[in-house]
C-alpha cells in the first residue's frame, strides 16, 4: 500500500494584489455542502483503531479526516508518520490556516488545540493542565458549529471520557456520530462513555466503520439531490404531513425552519 507523505500542510491561497482585501470564504449551504469533514477522536490504542480504520478505508473517498488524538506534548507525535503507512492517502500534521481538502488525512500536532471554521483549520495552545485538556471534545464542538448537519464525529479507543460532550454537539446540529465497539477497543473507556451519553448513532468495530460511512455520505447526497428536484417539481409534501401531525397527535411543528426539519428528516433516512 501506497505510504503517505507525512509533512505539514501548507496554505495555497494566493496573495491579494496590493491594495486590495482578502475576502473570506463565504458560509452558506453551497460551501457546507461540498465534501464531508470527518472529525476523529482517539487516545490510548488509538494507533491500532486508526490502522483498522484507514486500512478498510479507499483513499477515494472523497471525505477529509481530521484525527485527534491525546500525545505527550514535550514528544515530537509519530502520528502522521504511523498513519501514513496505513492509506495511500495523503498525511498531513496540521497547521494553522491551511483549508481542509478531500481524500487527505489531517492530525493535530502535539501541545496544542485543533478547531475548524468555514471550512479551515485552527491552531491554538492548551491554557488548562494536562491531565483536564479535551482536545477531542473541542474539535468536536468547533465542527458541530462549522458543518452543522453535515459534522461527523467518531470517538475510537481511549480512556476517560474526551469526546462524549462533543458527540452531544454535533448529534444536536444533526449530524452524525460513530463509535467503537468497546469490546474491540485496546482501552474502551472513551467508546464505553459515549455510549452510555446516548449520542451515537452507529456501534461497530474500527474496521467496519469504512463501510457504513461511505453507505451514509452517499444515501445523504442522494437523498439531497432527490429532495431538491421533489421540491421544484411538485407541491410540497412537508407541509401536508406537518399538518396530519398536528391533527393526529397534537404536535405543531409550525416553530421549525422548513429547511431544518428537511435536513433532519433527510439525515435520519440516511441512517
Amino acid at each position: 500500500m501506497k505510504r503517505g507523505k507525512p509533512r505539514s500542510a501548507r496554505a495555497t491561497s494566493p496573495k491579494p494584489p496590493p491594495g486590495s482585501r482578502r475576502q473570506r470564504p463565504t458560509r452558506g449551504a453551497n460551501d457546507r455542502a461540498r465534501f464531508p469533514i470527518v472529525g476523529i477522536g482517539a487516545s490510548a490504542g488509538g494507533l491500532d483503531a486508526f490502522k483498522k480504520f484507514f486500512g478498510a478505508m479507499p483513499a477515494d473517498s472523497g471525505m477529509a479526516f481530521v484525527l485527534i488524538q491525546h500525545l505527550d506534548p514535550t514528544r515530537q507525535s509519530l502520528t502522521a508518520d504511523l498513519v501514513g503507512t496505513y492509506t495511500a492517502m495523503e498525511v498531513v500534521q496540521a497547521e494553522d490556516g491551511v483549508r481542509v481538502e478531500p481524500n487527505r488525512v489531517y492530525v493535530i500536532p502535539p501541545n496544542a488545540y485543533l478547531s475548524i471554521r468555514e471550512r479551515t483549520l485552527r491552531l491554538s495552545r492548551p491554557t488548562a493542565p494536562r491531565s483536564l485538556r479535551m482536545a477531542v471534545d473541542f474539535f468536536f464542538r468547533s465542527l458541530a458549529e462549522d458543518q452543522e448537519e453535515k459534522a461527523i464525529g467518531i470517538v475510537l479507543s481511549g480512556t476517560a471520557s474526551d469526546g462524549t460532550l462533543g458527540l452531544k454537539e454535533i448529534k444536536v446540529g444533526g449530524g452524525m456520530t460513530m463509535v467503537q465497539d468497546p469490546r474491540t477497543a485496546q482501552h474502551d473507556g472513551m467508546p464505553r462513555s459515549a455510549i452510555a451519553s446516548g449520542r451515537a448513532d452507529y456501534v461497530l468495530p474500527a474496521e467496519e466503520m469504512a463501510d457504513a460511512l461511505l453507505a451514509y455520505v452517499r444515501h445523504a447526497a442522494v437523498a439531497a439531490s432527490t429532495m431538491a428536484v421533489r421540491r421544484q417539481k411538485t407541491s410540497d409534501p412537508l407541509a401536508a404531513a406537518l399538518e396530519v401531525l398536528r391533527q393526529q397527535v397534537n404536535f405543531d411543528c409550525g416553530g421549525y425552519k422548513k429547511g431544518t426539519l428537511r435536513r433532519r428528516i433527510q439525515r435520519r433516512m440516511s441512517l
